[in-house]
């Protein structure tokens, strides 16, 4: 419900009603405001056919969408063990595999640069 009544006046404030919100005004970035001007994702592919002027309400139906579909999910893993258990294993596995890579690429970043400093060091020895 929440999510719903947020989306209805972000649509609202940007189809002229910035008496509810003054995100504009202020420079806040929404969720609204970001989906609908990155180029990339499933909004962004959908919108394309879409005429301006109904975008905010295809935004609205999209956002319904994934609330209904995240509320399932959170149904079904309320109700099914292995479903939670599942989930709990998968968010494991990536949350490892995120922070893993994030330690990689920053020791390679710093072993990279250990390296050029010493060979930059070697040659004004020589």
């Amino acid at each position: 419900m929440w999510q719903q009544t947020t989306s209805l006046a972000a649509a609202a404030r940007d189809s002229a009603c910035c008496v509810l919100l003054p995100c504009r005004q202020r420079g806040y970035v929404t969720l609204f405001t970001y989906v609908t001007t990155t180029t990339k994702g499933v909004y962004a592919a959908i919108a394309k056919r879409v005429p301006r002027q109904y975008r905010p309400q295809v935004y609205l139906f999209l956002h319904m969408c994934f609330c209904a579909t995240t509320a399932l999910f959170s149904w079904l893993c309320w109700h099914s063990f292995w479903t939670h258990t599942l989930l709990l294993y998968a968010m494991g596995a990536v949350s490892l595999w995120h922070g893993a890579s994030y330690y990689f690429e920053v020791f390679a970043k710093r072993y990279l640069a250990e390296l050029t400093k010493s060979s930059s060091g070697d040659k004004k020895v020589k």
